[in-house]
């Protein structure tokens, strides 16, 4: 048996799918030495897990939480070593399971909310918009920049509000939650914290706009929006045309 062999063989037995193994029997006999293994394997997912979704983890409750968790984690076993990333595919494995969605439909929405802040935080940022660059061009100039998302940033939409959800349940005030409602978000990281601001249609069209249509092609109505966007962080100076990095006009 090779060492590839072997490690494939001992992860597929730590996910509950027993291969042959040659180990031998000493003071503890080897599948009860699998188990211990087994059993910290799942304990340590299962930890990463609630630090990922924490507010997933308080909607359904612990025992349940620990329970989906387990089977998440020998379904979705970490493809790396690096437990900061472990987490991915949670939302999808909670809509699997009807007795947990059907009776607390937005968890799965809540947790996708909780790993895409995640996902932003681990994102390496990208320089800030700066106004200023677009002020050295040339009008004729300006009309022909497409402006790029900020890397830490992104949309979310959802037909659940989630962010009030994950307020209500940290500051632990429920009334008045109204929860079977549409939602648009621009999520936005800042080291390692994530800020969200709630969106409008019209800046959700001006959003999935902005990366691939000038701001000549744009109305003013648009245009005010981009200001808004540009408030919140969601654009960014880098990969914009190379007249940005050209020396002032006039």
């Amino acid at each position: 048996m090779t060492l590839a062999t072997l490690q494939q063989a001992f992860a597929a037995t730590l996910r509950d799918d027993p291969q042959p193994l040659p180990i031998k029997d000493g003071r503890v006999a080897a599948d009860k030495r699998l188990q211990i293994y087994r059993n910290h394997y799942v304990v340590t997912l299962t930890d990463t897990l609630k630090c990922v979704y924490p507010k997933t983890c308080a909607l359904l409750g612990e025992a349940c939480f620990d329970a989906v968790a387990r089977h998440h984690a020998m379904v979705h076993p970490p493809q790396t070593g690096v437990m900061e990333d472990y987490g991915a595919q949670f939302d999808a494995t909670l809509r699997a399971l009807p007795n947990i969605i059907e009776p607390v439909p937005c968890c799965a929405e809540l947790a996708r909310f909780e790993w895409a802040q995640v996902v932003l935080t681990l994102t390496p940022p990208s320089p800030a918009f700066e106004g200023s660059a677009l002020a050295l061009l040339s009008p004729e100039q300006q009309v022909q920049v497409c402006l790029p998302l900020n890397h830490q940033a992104r949309l979310f939409e959802s037909d659940y509000a989630v962010s009030d959800v994950w307020q209500a349940i940290a500051t632990e005030q429920f009334e008045g939650l109204v929860v079977e409602k549409p939602q648009a978000l621009l999520l936005v990281a800042n080291q390692d914290k994530v800020h969200w601001y709630a969106l409008s249609a019209h800046h959700v069209s001006v959003l999935n706009a902005c990366p691939h249509t000038p701001l000549g092609a744009l109305s003013e109505t648009q245009l005010a929006c981009v200001s808004e966007l540009a408030a919140m962080n969601a654009f960014t100076t880098q990969r914009l045309p190379a007249m940005l990095r050209s020396k002032p006009c006039g």
